[in-house]
């Protein structure tokens, strides 16, 4: 995966936290309907440092991706990424990624909480809750 600064990054940098990871793409419907909520989440959970939400990016070219971002999350709220065909890759195959929007719940102990997550919600929030005071 990369950031919009082009650093490499995996999962195990994570290692520890509870980690949000929301797979989207830029002509998703339901995936940019559901972002405004993820990013939410974001600055919600921003100052703390028990939680990762990974806004990854299923999207073919890394342009589209990066003018998206750079217009719709101007700052930088969660970690937006990028995995290159990343429904092919050891990732999609890993977390099952066969459509999306896909939310996945990991946590601290790197355990899946949650993989059938709909939307995110209040009852999501309250997982994510849950899961930072185990």
């Amino acid at each position: 995966m990369i950031t919009t600064l082009g650093k490499e990054v995996q999962l195990k940098n994570f290692k520890g936290k509870v980690v949000l990871i929301d797979t989207w793409a830029t002509w998703c419907g339901p995936c940019l309907n559901h972002r405004p909520r993820i990013k939410d989440f974001a600055k919600k959970y921003q100052d703390n440092s028990n939680l990762a939400i990974l806004m990854i990016s299923v999207d073919e070219k890394t342009n589209r991706w990066l003018d998206f971002v750079e217009k719709d999350n101007p700052t930088n709220d969660g970690f937006d990424l990028f995995i290159e065909n990343s429904t092919h890759t050891a990732f999609g195959n890993h977390y099952n990624i066969n459509s999306i929007p896909r939310y996945i719940l990991i946590g601290k102990n790197g355990k899946i909480i949650n993989s059938n997550i709909n939307e995110p919600s209040l009852a999501l929030e309250e997982e994510i809750d849950i899961a930072l005071r185990n």
